[in-house]
């Protein structure tokens, strides 16, 4: 949370209306995807609304502290928010609203509600990973279980 929303203050103060415009072009991409059912696509949108954000912060040792995380718990977020998050429409539908207030805090230039947009973001994935961890972990564990009997 530190090094994105570092970035994305920086952004806020940084940010050109081309900047903006491929930030919702990435958005409206990543929507259009998950709709359709198309997760991998939708994440790769994702990672690119993001970093076309963090990019903004004009700060390339940011950017690659920032990959460096996103790379170790990259595959894990796509296995488990890829496949089941953003199929469930309520947990889609939360994580567009906080995307859009987050394009609308950097429209205004406004890096305190932008951190707070992304900190949201940045919960409701953590939240939502956790969950499906721990869900999986108690399925493998019925599972063993019962092969064990």
């Amino acid at each position: 949370k530190l090094l994105e929303g570092h970035a994305v203050a920086r952004a806020c103060e940084r940010m050109t209306a081309s900047d903006l415009e491929r930030i919702i072009q990435h958005n409206e991409q990543f929507n259009l995807y998950a709709v359709k059912g198309n997760m991998k696509k939708a994440m790769i949108e994702n990672q690119r609304f993001h970093f076309s954000i963090y990019q903004c912060a004009d700060s390339s040792t940011l950017t690659d502290m920032i990959e460096s995380q996103w790379i170790k718990v990259g595959p894990t977020i796509a296995k488990y928010i890829g496949q089941h998050a953003l199929r469930n429409t309520d947990t889609f539908n939360i994580n567009t609203s906080k995307h859009l207030k987050l394009i609308s805090a950097l429209e205004n230039h406004d890096p305190i509600s932008a951190l707070n947009a992304l900190t949201s973001i940045l919960d409701i994935t953590a939240n939502y990973l956790f969950n499906s961890l721990n869900h999986d972990t108690k399925q493998s564990s019925s599972t063993l279980n019962e092969i064990w009997k």
